[in-house]
């Protein structure tokens, strides 16, 4: 099977556990790009032992500069974006070895992302429109960008296709580790509002994160995913909560 003319991009800090997961799918793929947030693990050797080039870059609290700096270096015309955490199968590839990338009328994909918590596959909830309506994760250079720092979204106005396989994520195999990302996550959003000169008012610290636990759980039936649709719904109201938290710090200093 001939290397797809397709360029893979993951974005990696401390990742060398991950990457050892998906190295054997890069095989598959014309050129690989690893862009790394200063890890202090093995990750570099890692990504070189298998022929990835390797950029060390800065996060600086922005996953979308980290994305769009690849659009510009990568040799080849289209782009998959991986996170470290998330994994492809066969079938994967096998789709995408069946697009006619020089003709297709598409200039970027959605994909569906399957997340998996603490073992368990969520469908419900907040991963809700990733499971369902998918993801733009595959593009197009030239064609739009990532916008926002955090939780970062591709924006273009030309015309999006959806493949019918699926990334798995595997977010989070502990409580404390999902708690870990919430802190830095909650961190930077509140940069975020800040920089766009929010206000928060402590009310909304009890209002909003009930209000999105109600929104998740019930309306979006998190339900539905038992003990860990709760945990993660809950998880995620205390992450809204964390955000105003620390906004309202800022703007009180």
């Amino acid at each position: 099977m001939n290397s797809l003319p397709l360029t893979l991009v993951i974005l990696t800090n401390n990742s060398e556990i991950n990457l050892s997961k998906i190295v054997d799918f890069w095989k598959y793929f014309s050129e690989v790009i690893i862009v790394d947030d200063q890890s202090t693990d093995n990750t570099e050797k890692i990504a070189k032992n298998f022929g990835a080039k390797f950029i060390s870059r800065k996060l600086s609290g922005d996953f979308a500069s980290q994305r769009n700096i690849t659009l510009t270096i990568a040799k080849n015309s289209w782009v998959l974006f991986l996170d470290d955490d998330e994994q492809i199968g066969l079938n994967f590839i096998d789709e995408l070895n069946s697009i006619d990338w020089e003709n297709t009328p598409y200039s970027a994909f959605k994909i569906k992302r399957v997340d998996m918590f603490l073992g368990q596959k969520l469908t419900h909830g907040e991963v809700w429109q990733a499971s369902h309506d998918g993801i733009i994760r595959l593009v197009k250079k030239s064609v739009g960008e990532f916008v926002g720092p955090v939780h970062e979204t591709f924006v273009t106005s030309e015309k999006v296709g959806r493949l019918k396989s699926s990334i798995t994520h595997f977010a989070h195999e502990s409580i404390s580790s999902f708690l870990q990302k919430i802190n830095l996550y909650s961190t930077l959003r509140a940069q975020e509002l800040l920089s766009a000169k929010k206000k928060v008012f402590i009310t909304s610290l009890f209002f909003y994160p009930l209000a999105k636990f109600i929104y998740s759980y019930f309306l979006l039936l998190g339900f539905l995913d038992k003990e860990a649709g709760f945990i993660y719904s809950f998880l995620m109201s205390f992450h809204s909560f964390l955000v105003r938290a620390k906004l309202l710090v800022k703007t009180s200093d």
